[in-house]
């Protein structure tokens, strides 16, 4: 039981260390880089209408904490098999790796998506890849000390 509470516990604060991260480079940069959001419109296939329901709806944030927890699970998989250190530096990587990887599947989202909801994408990734390192580092700070 150590060993789930350790991942949700990991993956649960890694997710909420990036997402403020997000949502502070939104209200910095004026733009929407918040996760939850983007998902929602994602699902609801339409970005025009930003009502209170399509951007602050359950699922965007229930996807999110979903897939911040199933790279923990991941990373855990990738420790255990591969006997790896969990280093800072190990966290980092993982980090950008897992923004890499977060690229590619928002690109190919927006690629089917008629109206994407992200217009300056560039800015949008660049913080996503910075997101995901702080996910790895907070992660990797979870995981030591659990």
């Amino acid at each position: 039981m150590a060993f789930v509470s350790e991942i949700l516990i990991a993956g649960i604060f890694a997710t909420i260390s990036m997402t403020c991260f997000s949502y502070a480079m939104s209200f910095i940069l004026s733009s929407n880089f918040k996760e939850p959001q983007i998902l929602n419109f994602l699902i609801y296939k339409d970005s025009s209408n930003q009502s209170f329901v399509k951007r602050h709806h359950i699922y965007g944030w229930l996807i999110h904490f979903f897939v911040g927890i199933m790279f923990v699970v991941l990373f855990k998989i990738i420790q255990i098999s591969f006997n790896l250190e969990l280093s800072y530096l190990n966290g980092l990587i993982y980090g950008f790796l897992g923004g890499l990887l977060a690229i590619l599947v928002y690109t190919l989202a927006f690629a089917i998506f008629s109206k994407p909801p992200i217009t300056n994408r560039s800015l949008f990734f660049g913080q996503l890849v910075i997101a995901h390192i702080i996910f790895g580092f907070v992660m990797l700070f979870f995981l030591r000390h659990l």
